[in-house]
């Protein structure tokens, strides 16, 4: 059935003839329990492509998604969405709260369609603190959550899915991460070329016999490479613990736990009662 009413889409496009009214949202869902499909599921889709033509970044990775560097360490960026019950300005708040609160980020950037107006899509912006207040924080509540701790920072776009829903995006940076992940892969890989060509330079000087020395001075520089690549690879990991805190933060969201404390290592109000203070007297002596 997916298959024949894509086809009667495509065909549709090819003879010019969508010039009709097109279907509201309402009579969209009511084809679909038609059809026998998930109202769920139709929403999301719908949601989704509304992001994609907010977001042109949801719909195809940039050029440097696709470069040297994203086929061997991965990609910048980790994302996720879903669908959570709401307002998106609503969603984007109970998100800062937890970020604010429980991961070292701050706000950096905030704005909203419709002046904030309830049912426009909200865009939000959070980096990672690295001031004196932030490094206490990680070292008093044991760190922020481990997919978390190496991001330069997190993007949310909220934008409504019906009267009640609303699709959330997430987006981790994790760029900087990378860059060192390569950096170390490069030093290893220059390390084997130097290895072997003192080798080979050696060789050269006592006479010896280049097929002899061409394979012993070809080792650390395959070595080398192949320890180079296997660090940059590394970064993958990373963005998959990136993916599955994004998720862990759309389940909290979901389910209306972003404004809750979590203690660690039993420092709890204690602990944010004392950073809040250090805070306080830092932008005092600003």
């Amino acid at each position: 059935m997916e298959r024949v009413l894509a086809r009667a889409a495509e065909l549709q496009t090819a003879a010019g003839a969508g010039d009709e009214p097109t279907l509201s949202d309402a009579e969209l869902l009511a084809a679909a329990r038609e059809a026998g499909l998930s109202t769920d599921h139709v929403r999301a889709a719908l949601a989704e492509e509304r992001l994609r033509a907010a977001v042109p970044r949801a719909a195809a990775p940039a050029p440097s998604e696709r470069d040297l560097a994203t086929r061997l360490a991965g990609p910048e960026h980790a994302a996720a969405s879903r669908v959570v019950a709401g307002a998106p300005a609503a969603a984007v708040d109970a998100l800062g709260r937890w970020l604010e609160r429980e991961e070292c980020m701050r706000l950096a950037r905030h704005s909203a369609e419709g002046g904030g107006a309830a049912g426009g899509a909200v865009y939000a912006a959070w980096d990672a603190r690295t001031d004196l207040v932030g490094q206490l924080a990680r070292g008093l509540r044991g760190g922020c959550t481990p997919g978390l701790r190496r991001a330069r920072g997190l993007r949310a776009v909220a934008l409504p899915a019906d009267a009640g829903h609303t699709l959330l995006r997430l987006e981790l940076d994790l760029g900087g991460a990378r860059r060192q992940r390569l950096a170390a892969g490069g030093v290893a890989a220059a390390g084997g070329v130097l290895a072997g060509g003192g080798a080979l330079g050696v060789g050269v000087v006592a006479h010896a016999v280049l097929a002899l020395v061409a394979p012993v001075a070809a080792l650390p520089v395959l070595a080398g490479g192949a320890a180079g690549w296997a660090i940059a690879r590394t970064h993958r990991d990373a963005v998959a613990r990136g993916g599955a805190a994004l998720e862990a933060l759309l389940d909290r969201v979901e389910g209306g736990l972003a404004a809750e404390e979590r203690p660690r290592f039993g420092t709890g109000e204690r602990a944010a009662g004392l950073l809040d203070a250090i805070d306080g007297v830092r932008r005092a002596l600003r």
